[in-house]
């Protein structure tokens, strides 16, 4: 699912699940068809796969679950694993490390764990992100100076960001310049 496949790779896995009922009940099956949902944007059936007591000592499992957690919402529960387990973000292919990235980096600085942040935030531009990464990176690094109270930083930043190509970092700048 990692490369844009994340619709194919479900009906696979729903294929598996019809003949083999019992790989449904697996760890590896409840990781794949939950990270198949999550990339899908369906929150609720991939919270409900990470939940799967079979991932309850696996790393991986903490990490998506925490991953789901953030995009939900309950960054304050995220945070907690995610200091923990965030790094395995690095051993995902990139396509899909960065935009996880952005979401570890995001927590972080939600809950003013700055140093966490700026950490992911340099290894996301490290990897060379697309435009609209890039994009969303700047926003973050406007929310860092924010945060550390540089506001003409921050502003600057936003601006540079407003005026770019991607619509949703563009609202998300707009909105922080203007609060």
């Amino acid at each position: 699912f990692t490369n844009g496949f994340a619709a194919e790779a479900l009906v696979v896995l729903a294929e598996v699940a019809a003949q083999r009922p019992e790989a449904a009940d697996t760890g590896e099956f409840r990781l794949l068809r939950g990270g198949g949902n999550y990339l899908m944007g369906r929150i609720d059936e991939a919270r409900e796969d990470f939940a799967f007591k079979g991932l309850d000592s696996i790393d991986e499992g903490a990490f998506w679950r925490a991953i789901v957690e953030a995009v939900a919402g309950d960054r304050t529960a995220a945070a907690r694993e995610l200091r923990r387990v965030g790094p395995m973000v690095r051993l995902y292919p990139r396509a899909l490390a960065l935009p996880l990235g952005l979401v570890v980096a995001e927590t972080a600085i939600d809950l003013g764990d700055l140093k966490v942040a700026i950490f992911y935030l340099e290894s996301l531009l490290a990897a060379q992100p697309t435009p609209q990464q890039r994009a969303y990176v700047d926003y973050l690094e406007g929310r860092i100076f924010e945060f550390t109270g540089d506001f003409e930083k921050a502003v600057e930043k936003w601006d540079a960001v407003a005026a770019g190509r991607d619509r949703l970092a563009r609202f998300m700048a707009e909105r922080s310049r203007i609060e």
